[in-house]
């Protein structure tokens, strides 16, 4: 199955993830997640949150309902 769309799949289905928590999901590198969730943002297919934690900063994605 493709990347881009096992990212979207599991977006729709947990709402929300970081990109390690993607990673695990889909049973892909954390680089390999990151690359592809930014060419989705920039496509406008996901939305993108970056959140403080006590280690730094998190970056949180989320699916991008498409209004018709």
């Amino acid at each position: 199955m493709d990347i881009d769309r096992m990212i979207l799949d599991a977006l729709k289905r947990y709402k929300s993830l970081t990109t390690y928590q993607l990673a695990k999901r889909i049973d892909v590198s954390w680089a390999t997640v990151n690359v592809h969730c930014y060419r989705l943002l920039a496509e406008g297919k996901i939305r993108v949150n970056h959140e403080s934690s006590f280690s730094g900063k998190r970056t949180i994605w989320s699916y991008k309902e498409v209004k018709k």
